[in-house]
């Protein structure tokens, strides 16, 4: 062998090890890769597994947000309904007839101002205590006062005449 083909032979084993190098080194690029895909694979599964924890957390915070909104709604109301309760109290109107009866005590505005003085009336006892304010209506029969409720249709005598103008 002569030094050419020697050198040759040197040469074309070089640029096959150096090929053999390039395609270990593609391979373990490969290999890499594919691990970092798993990887990838796997954040990506744990990403998705938070993002639908966090719609089910936030779905269970706006069911709770619209209960406690429901709760101040109703609270708020049970408190102008006790507020407007402490405004009457209860009354004969005559014996075993009641009625609540309105204080005739001065009241503000919600901004503060005195407001007209409210006139004295009466509200049917049944249909207060059911929640429904009906405020009783005067008529005369046959010369005998009553109050009825437009409501529960109750009469309720007052005890007092006016004369009867019949004929």
């Amino acid at each position: 062998m002569d030094f050419a083909s020697i050198t040759g032979l040197a040469s074309s084993t070089i640029s096959t090890i150096t090929g053999a190098k390039d395609l270990i080194s593609a391979a373990v690029d490969m290999r890499d890769a594919a691990k970092q895909s798993a990887e990838l694979v796997k954040a990506n599964d744990l990403l998705l597994k938070a993002q639908q924890s966090l719609l089910t957390y936030t779905g269970q915070l706006m069911e709770l947000q619209g209960k406690y909104l429901d709760a101040c709604e109703e609270l708020r109301k049970l408190r102008e309904a006790e507020a407007d309760r402490g405004r009457y109290t209860l009354f004969e109107v005559s014996p075993g007839a009641f009625a609540y009866r309105a204080y005739a005590t001065p009241r503000l505005s919600t901004a503060g101002e005195p407001l007209p003085p409210e006139p004295e009336h009466y509200v049917c006892q049944p249909c207060y205590d059911r929640g429904i304010k009906s405020v009783l209506q005067r008529f005369n029969h046959y010369g005998s006062i009553y109050l009825r409720c437009s409501i529960c249709k109750q009469d309720l005598p007052t005890g007092r005449t006016e004369p009867f103008g019949g004929i």
